[in-house]
C-alpha cells in the first residue's frame, strides 16, 4: 500500500497463533500491503516458518524474518533459508538481523558480547553465502571453510541491521 511515495507494511510479532497470523497477511496483502516484517520472539512462533505460510498465500509480498539473531543462528542454515523464500515468488527478500533480547538470550544460554562484531560478521556471512560461491571466512563468531549455496537464490537478499541497547 503505497501513500504519498511511502510504502506500507504490517510487522508480526509471533504473538498471536500463526493461522491468524496467516489469515490476517493475506487479508493486508488483498488491501495493498506489499511488505510482511516477521519478528522472532524467543518463546513465540518461528520467524521463517511463519514467512513461508506468507509467502505461500501471497508469492509476491516483500517479506522479513526480522530480529534474526547471530547468537541463536549460524550463517548456512539462515542463507538455505532465505533462499528458500525467495523460490516461493518473485519479490526479494529481506533478513532484519538484531542481537535480541539479552534477558531472553540468557534464557537460552546466550550472552550478548561484541554485538557489532557479531552482527557484522553474520550480515558479512550472508551475504558472501548468497553469491553461491564457496565462503572461507575465520571470524570470531563465525568460522566458514568452503560453506555454500549449492543453488543461486532468484532474488537479491535485503538485509537490514537492527540495533538495541549499548555496544
Amino acid at each position: 500500500m503505497k501513500s504519498q511515495g511511502t510504502t506500507i507494511g504490517i510487522s508480526f510479532d509471533g504473538f498471536a497463533n500463526t493461522r491468524c497470523a496467516l489469515e490476517t497477511a493475506h487479508a493486508a496483502v488483498a488491501a495493498g500491503v506489499h511488505n510482511l516484517w516477521v519478528a522472532e520472539h524467543m518463546g513465540y512462533r518461528e520467524a521463517f516458518v511463519t514467512s513461508m505460510g506468507f509467502r505461500m498465500n501471497d508469492p509476491d509480498v516483500f517479506v522479513v524474518p526480522t530480529a534474526i539473531s547471530p547468537y541463536l543462528w549460524q550463517p548456512s542454515p539462515t542463507a538455505m533459508a532465505l533462499a528458500t523464500l525467495t523460490e516461493v515468488g518473485d519479490a526479494p527478500v529481506g533478513v532484519a538481523i538484531a542481537t535480541g533480547n539479552p534477558m531472553f538470550l540468557r534464557e537460552s544460554g546466550k550472552d550478548v558480547v561484541k554485538p557489532i562484531r557479531a552482527v557484522g560478521e553474520f550480515a558479512a556471512s550472508l551475504r558472501a553465502l548468497w553469491t553461491g560461491n564457496a565462503v572461507h571466512r575465520e571470524g570470531e563468531f563465525f568460522q566458514l571453510a568452503g560453506a555454500r549455496l549449492a543453488f543461486l537464490p532468484p532474488q537479491s537478499l535485503v538485509i537490514y541491521i537492527a540495533a538495541i541497547g549499548p555496544q
